[in-house]
């Protein structure tokens, strides 16, 4: 039987603790005003990411969500037909 400082704290096997959501970057070929708002579109529409902000003059796309959503992102580069580069370490 489990402890009630485990429940609590997260501690029990198959648990997960709600968490900040974090912010998460990545590179973006060919990246232009309209595929940039295709972007956008695509990933607001998911419920697990709280924020985007797509800059297109720098090639990025930042999302703020609590676990790294790296396959989404490269799902709505694919929707754009823009390229997918990498994601950027902080």
């Amino acid at each position: 039987m489990a402890t009630w400082y485990a429940r609590i704290h997260g501690q029990l096997r198959g648990t997960t603790v709600i968490g900040k959501p974090k912010l998460f970057r990545y590179v973006i070929d060919m990246l232009d005003s309209e595929s940039a708002e295709v972007i956008a579109k695509s990933l607001r529409a998911l419920p697990d990411i709280s924020g985007v902000a797509v800059h297109p003059n720098r090639g990025t796309v930042e999302i703020r969500a609590k676990r790294d959503m790296e396959e989404q992102v490269r799902m709505a580069c694919d929707i754009a037909k823009v390229r997918f580069r990498t994601r950027m370490k902080e």
